[in-house]
């Protein structure tokens, strides 16, 4: 499928010419409370599971559960192979 010529010459001319919505207060808020984490890169606990309750409410019990299943698999390994 073929598709039509691309009017912008890069993302800033896109974006410079698009009228952009506001984000709604909930996703505003956790914007904010995350621009931390490009210079830290990490999140802690909490913000992980934020971000899971705020992207899927219903899947925050398996989020939840895999997180920690993760942590502990993790920790195991590291714990195995220390010299």
């Amino acid at each position: 499928m073929a598709i039509d010529k691309i009017p912008y010459a890069s993302l800033s001319d896109l974006l410079a010419n698009e009228p952009m919505a506001e984000e709604d207060i909930p996703t505003a808020k956790i914007i904010k409370r995350l621009k931390h984490v490009r210079v830290d890169k990490e999140l802690s606990r909490g913000e992980f599971l934020d971000i899971c309750y705020w992207k899927s409410p219903r899947g925050i019990q398996a989020m939840r559960e895999e997180f920690w299943n993760s942590c502990r698999t993790d920790h195991a390994k590291g714990l195995r192979n220390k010299e």
